[in-house]
């Protein structure tokens, strides 16, 4: 039997159907077979749908892009949020850690996320393997913390999610992780486990530990949230908005 699917050319941006051949029909399943697709794109195209609205012709929620850092090698990011904080925007984060790194080089959170060596490494280092239309494509974001009454902000290109992007929101870091809600992809203890180097790994949060002047929250392996020492190398998941 034949089927009739919507095929999408990201070059023309015109919608085509196509005859698929669905084999003969299965009068009692016992099963669901799920098959992947794939498709080849450019990071402006990606960017160009997003804006107008039209991203979910070529994304949607837990999706994944492969591509080659400068570095030549391979990493992939997922689509952690749609129109999230804003319409017509993705979120991503990287599905695995790409590196390693401490928050700070002393043991201490003072200044937040505004004031750490890690999100100078991101913005002034790291960003630099990845490709040139992927940099180009990112929309900056403004993060605001207010910590001991007195407010951070700043504007960045990559960052780490919060707490309450990860774990959802708590109380106690209402002010911590100003206006941040949960991510989708990240609502389960399983869909938060991440691997650096062929094994599952702790990975740092943005989010001081609210009385503990020397921890940020970070992931074990496990998903599961925890303090640690700033000064601890430990899994970095880079995240951007498009």
């Amino acid at each position: 039997m034949a089927d009739t699917m919507k095929v999408f050319c990201p070059h023309c941006l015109n919608e085509f159907d196509v005859d698929v051949d669905a084999g003969e029909e299965v009068l009692n399943p016992t099963a669901t077979i799920t098959k992947h697709s794939s498709m080849r794109a450019s990071w402006s195209d990606i960017a160009a749908e997003i804006r107008s609205g039209h991203g979910y012709r070529v994304l949607g929620q837990d999706d994944i892009v492969t591509f080659t850092l400068k570095n030549g090698e391979q990493a992939a990011v997922q689509v952690v949020a749609v129109d999230h904080y804003e319409r017509n925007s993705m979120l991503f984060a990287f599905v695995d850690c790409p590196t390693e790194s401490v928050m700070n080089d002393r043991n201490t959170n003072a200044g937040g996320w505004h004031d750490s060596k890690m999100r100078k490494k991101l913005n002034e280092d790291f960003i630099k393997l990845l490709p040139d239309d992927l940099v180009e494509a990112i929309k900056p974001r403004t993060i605001t913390q207010i910590l001991g009454g007195r407010r951070y902000e700043s504007t960045d290109k990559l960052w780490l999610p919060s707490l309450t992007e990860v774990l959802g929101e708590q109380e106690r870091y209402r002010d911590c992780d100003f206006g941040d809600k949960q991510f989708p992809a990240f609502n389960t203890p399983k869909k938060r486990v991440k691997m650096l180097n062929k094994d599952t790994w702790y990975w740092w949060l943005r989010s001081p530990h609210v009385g503990n002047s020397t921890y940020f929250w970070h992931v074990y392996g496990n998903g599961n949230c925890n303090g640690n020492g700033a000064s601890y190398s430990i899994g970095v998941c880079p995240c951007f908005s498009i």
